[in-house]
Order: structure tokens, then sequence, then C-alpha cells
């Protein structure tokens, strides 16, 4: 097994000179100091590793899989948890110091006003005088805690010390603008096939997932007071330090392992700034730069990784734009790089918040879902064949009410047991966006719902779940409790093999956390089902939506 540098948990003094973009371009994210690490003490990492391997009895690494003998690490067939990352956590605590510790992979507290209320009786109108799926009040939804304890499913931690200066980078006294949000997620598993050898590589470090995280703006602080300033160590900063989205490999407790920096090499036009390709001043190559890759999420298009994202300043508003990600370990150090080409670029048109979805009789067409209410699914064109897209929906009738409920996850997961794609869709309330009010610049007290939709035409919902809230992984009002701004942005479903040799399934939700942080957590697919409820047919979510049933009390 070869030695595993995790920035997380190891960090090095940086050097005084900032060093980021010219070395962070070239090694994909790899730190001076960490090229120094391997280089100084490579051999004793390799010594370390055999006594590892020897001691704890690690099964040999099999070559064509990456898994270790008799352990499946990956999302078809997890064990929880896996002796590789035992190994990796027993050697990194050998080499640990306690003042190099990452503490931003802590989650943050947020002041009262950031937390839903949801135990409280008396709720603001905005929460009682409206509508409910179901009329029913959303619930608090538990994750599973037979997989992983639910403490130890955790922040999906950043490493910020390439564009921090240190003392932006000291959460002892201030905490970074913002640590990333609105993640995605996708298994190993289905990679395997277009990319063995990278799998094989991810899987001997103990990664079992594949996420995006968007460094972009936030609002970690809102209307803060000089106190809660002070006492909640928010940043005195009033943008971003970067503005950017990494690509993260992920173990099954969601730690990170490894992180890159998605650049886009200007290979072709991107958009209406960059009108023309810019080759490296050497002429070998392009030039690569990073943009802002706007509510980024992960999809499997071809077998291939695909990112889908908004890229307002270029392709408008309105766009959604595509692209493969090429990824890579480097020679020298072993660390992720991932890519988009220019000249790959694709958009669709129109809004935000679309999942992408396979077609199931013709691989090679990529569909996305729209809308999830009224139902609407569309043809996309990639931009590697020629196709008119064609847009299938169901017939709309007049409707009494206006729908506010909007797709969230960008990769609608087919369930090959039901013939059902499934998906998670979101409610804020109020349903617009207020100039001014005291939680929040844009949407706020979100609720979400899964449903599955049919996997072929004519499609139809086919499944609804009432409005559900996750606990809040920062509990300091003393009782349990969500946070105002839950966005489920990604989804994936796994079978994970228990040690009885039972599959079970389970899905896995990736979400931001109050614009500021994200988090990831497993929910057994059994819960999920329980709560799905069948849709008659013709009915679309905005006829399911009724008043409170057992209305709460209002505070104006």
């Amino acid at each position: 097994m070869p030695a595993v540098r995790n920035p997380f948990h190891e960090h090095s003094p940086r050097s005084s000179s900032g060093g980021g973009g010219h070395n962070h371009r070239e090694s994909g994210g790899l730190m001076t100091s960490f090229r120094k690490a391997v280089v100084y003490g490579g051999a004793a990492f390799m010594m370390m590793n055999l006594f590892i391997m020897f001691e704890l009895h690690v099964p040999s690494t099999d070559t064509k899989t990456g898994n270790a003998a008799g352990t499946t690490v990956g999302a078809a067939t997890n064990q929880f948890p896996s002796q590789v990352r035992k190994a990796r956590e027993q050697q990194q605590q050998q080499h640990h110091h306690p003042s190099s510790t990452n503490t931003q992979c802590s989650f943050r507290q947020y002041p009262p006003r950031r937390y839903y209320g949801l135990q409280k009786m008396e709720q603001p109108d905005f929460l009682t005088a409206v509508d409910y799926v179901y009329g029913e009040y959303p619930i608090m939804l538990q994750p599973d805690t037979n997989v992983i304890n639910t403490q130890e499913q955790g922040k999906l931690c950043v490493d910020q010390s390439e564009w921090l200066s240190p003392e932006k980078n000291n959460p002892a006294k201030e905490l970074p603008f913002a640590d990333g949000t609105n993640p995605s997620i996708l298994s190993l598993d289905r990679l395997e096939q277009s990319y063995p050898d990278l799998v094989t590589q991810w899987r001997q470090l103990g990664a079992s997932f594949i996420a995006t995280i968007c460094m972009t703006d936030s609002q970690c602080s809102y209307q803060d007071t000089k106190a809660e300033i002070q006492q909640y160590k928010l940043s005195h900063d009033d943008k971003a330090t970067v503005v950017q989205t990494l690509l993260l490999l992920l173990d099954d407790h969601f730690q990170t392992l490894q992180q890159a920096t998605i650049y886009i090499e200007r290979d072709a036009p991107w958009g209406r700034k960059f009108p023309k390709p810019k080759p490296n001043a050497n002429g070998v190559g392009f030039e690569v730069m990073t943009r802002a890759l706007d509510d980024a999420r992960l999809f499997i298009h071809l077998n291939k990784l695909w990112v889908s994202y908004r890229e307002g300043p270029n392709f408008g508003y309105e766009k959604q734009v595509l692209n493969e990600i090429h990824m890579a370990m480097t020679a020298a150090g072993g660390q992720l790089t991932a890519t988009l080409k220019a000249s790959e670029s694709a958009s669709f048109c129109c809004g935000r918040n679309m999942a992408l979805m396979e077609h199931l009789d013709d691989p090679t067409q990529l569909q996305s879902l729209t809308w999830a209410d009224p139902v609407t699914v569309i043809d996309v064109d990639d931009g590697r064949k020629q196709t008119a897209p064609k847009q299938r929906q169901l017939a709309e009738s007049k409707k009494k009410k206006k729908s506010h409920f909007h797709g969230t996850n960008a990769f609608m997961v087919y369930l090959p047991k039901t013939q059902e794609f499934l998906g998670i869709g979101h409610f804020h309330r109020p349903s617009g966006r207020d100039a001014f009010n005291p939680y929040a610049r844009f949407g706020h007290h979100y609720t979400h719902t899964f449903f599955t939709i049919s996997s072929k035409p004519p499609f139809r919902l086919l499944r609804l779940s009432a409005e559900f809230v996750l606990p809040s992984k920062s509990k300091i009002l003393g009782s349990d409790d969500a946070d105002i701004i839950q966005f489920l942005s990604g989804l994936e479903v796994i079978t994970t093999t228990t040690a009885s040799g039972a599959k079970k399934d389970y899905a896995v939700i990736a979400y931001g956390i109050n614009d500021c942080e994200g988090a990831a957590v497993y929910l057994s697919m059994n819960k999920v089902n329980q709560l799905l409820r069948p849709v008659p047919e013709g009915k679309e979510v905005v006829d399911l939506m009724e008043p409170l049933k057992q209305p709460r009390g209002k505070t104006g």
C-alpha cells in the first residue's frame, strides 16, 4: 500500500512567499510543503506502511480492482469501516502534531435566528399561512446510524491554506469567509468502467466517493452584530478570497482525502468574455483558468464523469453548461488534477437546478428534468452529436395555484427494482426573495421532499414524500433543530454488504448548510421508500399542496 499523505490532518507550515497560483496550477493543488515532505520523508513513510500492513494484517491489494482482498471498498458493496482507512488513520495519528490540526473540519455554530425553530409552536406567518405537501408540517429526518454513527458523518472539509494567509487561516481567531457549499457526490463504482486505474489508486487511499464543492459567495455571516462576529469567529471579509470549484475524494466517513481545483483549459472560445483560445507562451498546450462554476453538480454520461454548472457572466444566467471532467494523478506525489476543456463545453436552456438523466434506450442521448412540477423532461445536446432537443411533458391543464417546488439534485438516480428515477426537490418559505429580512440574503427556511418519476415516456410523477429537514450539525440551542438553509444538492444510492453478508441499500445525501459549509449523510433506502407515497395518475406536486391540517400558532 503506498504511503498516504493527507493535508487535512498533517499540515506543514505554509511558505511565507504565499506561492499559490503557479504551483497550484502545475500540480493540481499540491502545496510545496507537501512535495518536500515526500522527498525527505518518503523512506520513513514506506517503512511505516510496511509496519502497518504486517502489524494490522491489512490484506494485500488486488492489482486489478484496487480493493483489498477480502474487503470491498467502494459504493457497490461497502463494508464500514474499511481496513484500509483504519490503517491510514493509525499512520496519521503516529505523525500527528496537535498544532497542525485543521479545525476548519469542525461544523460551525450560528446565531439562534439561523436555525429553523422546528419545535416552536409559535411560528411566523410565512410558515403557517401557506400550503405544505399533503398539508403536513415538515418532519425531522434522522440520518441512518447503522452504517456510521451520525456524529461521524461529517463535514466536507476543504484545505484553504493554499489561498489564505496564515492570519486568515487561523480558526482559533477568525474563521474563513466560507468553507465551501452546495456539494454533489457520486460513488466511485460509477467510474470503474472508464477510469479503472484511477479508481484503483483512489481506493488504495481509502476513497469511496468523489464530490464537488463550491468556493463562492456565502452567507456564513448575515446581519451579525459585533458581539456575534466575535462570538462565532466570523470573517471580517465581505467577499470570497477565491472563487472556484473543487473536486474532492472522500472516504466512507465523508472525510476529504484529496482535493483539486477544477481548471478550464482555454483551447477554444469560451462564452462571451473569452472569445479566443489562449495558447501557452511556449506554444505547448493552452493556458488554464478558474471560474466560479456556480451550482456545480456531478453526473455520469457515456460512462464518463461530467459536471453541470452555471457561468452567468459568460453563458447567461438561464443556461446550464456541461463539461466532461478530465482527471489524472500527478506522477510526482500522486495528486489529483481536474480540467475542463473549453472546446467541449455545451449548454442548454433554461433555468437552474435542472437534473440530468440517463436515457435507458439510447445511452448516447442525455436527458434533463428541467421542471419537477409539472414533470418536464427534455433531450439535451451534449455537443458531441447533432440532435434537435425534444421536449416531453405532461399536457398541462390550467392550475389554480402556482407551484414553488423545484428540483435540487443534479443527477436523477435510476432505481432498477421499481424502474423509476429518484430525485429530491425543495421549497423555501416565503417563496420569493425579499430585499430585506432578518434570516438570510436570499431564500431561507428550506424543506425538501423525495420524489420519483417514470423512467420512460410519458414521464409523470409516481411517488412523493412529505416535506422534511435534517438535524442541524451544530446544536447550540439544547434541542433538535434544523438550519434555515439546507440545500440537498447531491444524491447517490449505494449497496453495502453487512457482516452477515446481507445487502442493504442506502441513499447518500450531500448538502449545503447556510450557504456556508457542506456535509453528507446516509439514509436507509427502506426509510426513503417508506416516506414515498403513490401519486394518482395526472396529479402533480401543486395538486397535493394543502393548508396545514394541524395549524400552529402565529407570531405575525
